[in-house]
């Protein structure tokens, strides 16, 4: 049986050719940004609170009827104490107090704070910044998911540290040291208090309304809270708390998005870091390379420079033509000539 006739065909390469060297070292650079994005850890720690999803939501809907209860006997407590302390300090003295003694060593800390955080960031390289920040983002997101799920516990743990703040105070109250109650009560007790209690009694803290910490001490240097042109940004509620059991599936699910999406971020800077690393080490490094290479770098280099090109300077010309004499025009009042700068450079 006779083949079918068929028409020509071109034949070659469908695609743009690579060299092998350069695609086997694109699929190494393609297999680091991989590695740098982490899949597989956050695939096992998805995998593994998948498991235990619904016993950690059951168990904290089971226990926070109570744990609403006692924070909100608590809250009675504080309330009380509160108008103890501004009753004993009276014209607000006790905000006096505060500014004179809480106010300074804080913004001592922050200053310092401050000044390390922008030498470090001179110190770093752009992309070794980068890498470093979203990395500390990463891990301040992942603590924040851990927190929240383990929030039963820490919620638990919170209302019976509060009962002992509750006892100091009080016991600082009937001695030589009841000065000392302002900064346990305005920077312990009440912050954590005020940051467990459920939406739904937010109400009851309004005995203390602008007394939070930031409010008593202004940060001196504050980042703007709206974007220009932009809405605020919008901040997760800190941890613990007590969420509303019906709420609290959705807070796990936003807190694991925010996670994913900052490892994600992580894992881009990572692997931007990776393709040209720009710490002191690495540039010192390659400082030393380059060091190394110089001279065999120069003599290749010359190696390839065309011999046959014509000897000269450029394109200027010579000529050997005699120096006119000069005109009439140029012969001055006293006889003389007057020679002009072409004159003058053609006799030198």
């Amino acid at each position: 049986m006779e083949p079918n006739a068929t028409t020509a065909q071109a034949y070659g390469c469908p695609l743009p050719p690579e060299k092998f060297d350069k695609m086997l070292e694109k699929v190494k650079k393609d297999i680091i940004d991989f590695e740098a994005q982490q899949l597989g850890k956050l695939k096992t720690e998805l995998e593994a609170f998948e498991k235990k999803k619904k016993a950690v939501t059951d168990g904290y809907t089971q226990k926070y009827p109570a744990l609403r209860e006692k924070w909100r006997l608590q809250n009675s407590q504080i309330e009380l104490l509160h108008r103890s302390l501004t009753c004993l300090f009276k014209d607000c003295s006790w905000k006096q107090h505060i500014a004179d003694c809480v106010c300074p060593p804080l913004a001592e800390i922050a200053k310092q704070d401050s000044l390390i955080a922008k030498r470090r960031r001179c110190f770093l390289g752009p992309l070794e910044y980068e890498r470093d920040r979203t990395k500390a983002a990463a891990e301040a997101d992942k603590a924040y998911l851990d927190t929240l799920i383990a929030n039963q516990a820490l919620v638990e743990s919170a209302l019976s540290a509060d009962d002992k703040l509750i006892a100091e105070i009080k016991q600082l109250l009937q001695g030589e040291d009841s000065a000392v109650a302002i900064y346990v009560f305005w920077f312990k007790l009440l912050p954590m208090h005020v940051q467990l209690a459920p939406k739904a009694l937010v109400h009851c803290l309004d005995f203390a309304k602008g007394e939070a910490p930031d409010d008593l001490c202004p940060p001196k240097e504050s980042e703007p809270q709206t974007p220009a042109g932009g809405a605020p940004v919008p901040v997760l509620h800190p941890v613990p708390w007590l969420v509303h059991p019906q709420s609290y599936p959705d807070e796990i699910d936003c807190a694991w998005t925010v996670y994913r999406v900052s490892k994600k971020a992580q894992g881009d800077a990572e692997a931007a870091y990776n393709k040209a690393p720009d710490d002191l080490a690495s540039m010192t490094k390659t400082l030393g390379e380059w060091r190394k290479a110089f001279d065999g770098r120069v003599r290749d280099c010359l190696k390839k420079v065309d011999e046959t090109m014509p000897c000269g300077c450029g394109d200027e010309t010579t000529t050997d033509a005699p120096v006119e004499a000069a005109s009439t025009a140029d012969v001055g009042q006293d006889g003389g000539t007057s020679a002009t700068p072409k004159t003058i450079i053609q006799e030198v």
